[in-house]
C-alpha cells in the first residue's frame, strides 16, 4: 500500500531483537577465533569494529526517527531543480530564483531540513533517485517519491503526460486531462500513486488533521506547489481541513489558469474551478491566516531549468 511508501523509517522491536541475535552470533564466532589466535588481537578488533558499526547504525536510526523541526516539500519536482535550489541557494545560476532568494533571506540551512519531493513522470525516476542519494549527507532527511503525485486521495490515479514540451522537461504533465499540454500530447495517461497531501502533511508534522493548527511538530514548514492544475483541488481541501493557515509558513504556488483557457479567454471544458483563485487570495491575505503565500515572480523557478 502507498501508505507504507511515505511512512518514516524506524526500527521495530523485531528488528532490534534480530540485531542483538546477530551480535551474539558474531561474538560466538569471535570466541572460536580467539582459541585459534593466542594473543586475541583479532577478537578484540572485531569487537571494536562491531561496536563502531552499532554506534553508526544508532546514529542513522536516530536521524531518521527524530521529528523534523524544519520541513521543505516540493510538489511537482520534475527533474529536482527546485530541491537543488533549496539546498544550494547561493549557486550563481539560481540568483533570480524566488525560492533561492527566500532561502537566502531566512538563512535556512539544508542540514536542518527534512526534504520531501513528489513527481509522477517516470521519465525522471533515475535522475531523482540519484539526487536523493547525493543529498542524503547534506540534509537532515530527504525522500523523493517517484511515480507519485500529491492530490486529495490515496490510491492509483491516471496521470496525463506532456509529450511535446521537450525544452521544459515536459512540465505540462498533469492529473487534469483538460490541460493544454496534455491535449496537445493526445491525452496519453499512465497509472501512478496518488497521495492525500493534507494527510501526508499531518503525518510529517506528527499531528492529526484536526489538531495540526495548534500542535504541529515543526518550527518551519515550506511548501512549493507546481502541479499543473491540481493545486485547485489540493488547496481547497487544505483550507476545508484547516491545514494551510497556521500550519504552512510559506507557500510558493503557481496557478495554471492560463493552461485551461482558449484564445477567446473561454474556459476549456472540464477545467478546474478557476474562480477559486480569487477566493484563495482573499483568504490568504486575511490577517488571521499566518501563511505567507507567494504567487508572483516564480517565472525563473519554472522556466530556468
Amino acid at each position: 500500500m502507498e501508505c507504507c511508501r511515505v511512512s518514516d523509517e524506524s526500527f521495530t522491536y523485531k528488528k532490534w531483537k534480530r540485531l542483538f541475535q546477530l551480535a551474539k552470533r558474531y561474538a560466538q564466532l569471535g570466541t572460536i577465533s580467539y582459541k585459534r589466535v593466542s594473543n586475541g588481537i583479532s577478537n578484540y578488533l572485531f569487537i571494536m569494529l562491531f561496536l563502531a558499526l552499532l554506534v553508526l547504525t544508532g546514529l542513522v536510526i536516530w536521524k531518521r526517527s527524530t521529528p523534523c523541526s524544519h520541513i521543505f516539500i516540493d510538489l511537482g519536482s520534475n527533474i529536482g531543480d527546485s530541491i537543488e535550489k533549496f539546498v544550494d541557494p547561493h549557486n550563481h545560476q539560481y540568483q533570480h530564483s524566488r525560492l533561492a532568494k527566500l532561502v537566502r533571506e531566512h538563512q535556512w540551512r539544508a542540514k536542518d531540513f527534512c526534504i520531501y519531493g513528489f513527481e509522477g513522470n517516470p521519465r525522471f525516476n533515475e535522475r531523482l533517485e540519484a539526487l536523493e542519494k547525493s543529498l542524503a549527507s547534506v540534509t537532515k532527511r530527504i525522500r523523493i517519491f517517484t511515480e507519485t503525485v500529491a492530490t486529495t486521495r490515496n490510491g492509483l490515479v491516471p496521470f496525463y503526460l506532456d509529450m511535446h514540451s521537450f525544452q521544459h522537461n515536459f512540465w505540462g504533465s498533469s492529473l487534469v486531462a483538460s490541460h493544454k499540454d496534455v491535449w496537445m500530447s493526445g491525452n496519453k495517461s499512465i497509472q501512478v500513486y496518488g497521495i492525500d497531501f493534507s494527510s501526508f502533511l499531518a503525518r510529517v508534522l506528527r499531528c492529526s488533521i484536526s489538531s495540526c493548527f495548534h500542535r504541529r511538530k515543526a518550527k518551519t514548514v515550506v511548501v512549493q506547489m507546481d502541479v499543473e492544475g491540481e493545486e485547485y483541488s489540493i488547496l481547497r481541501q487544505m483550507l476545508l481541513r484547516n491545514m494551510l493557515c497556521g500550519v504552512v509558513d510559506y507557500l510558493l504556488v503557481e496557478f495554471h489558469s492560463h493552461a485551461f483557457r482558449l484564445e477567446d479567454n473561454s474556459t476549456v471544458p472540464g477545467a478546474p474551478p478557476l474562480e477559486f483563485e480569487k477566493c484563495f487570495h482573499w483568504i490568504a491575505q486575511h490577517p488571521e491566516c499566518k501563511t505567507t503565500v507567494i504567487t508572483d515572480d516564480l517565472v525563473d523557478d519554472y522556466q530556468t531549468i
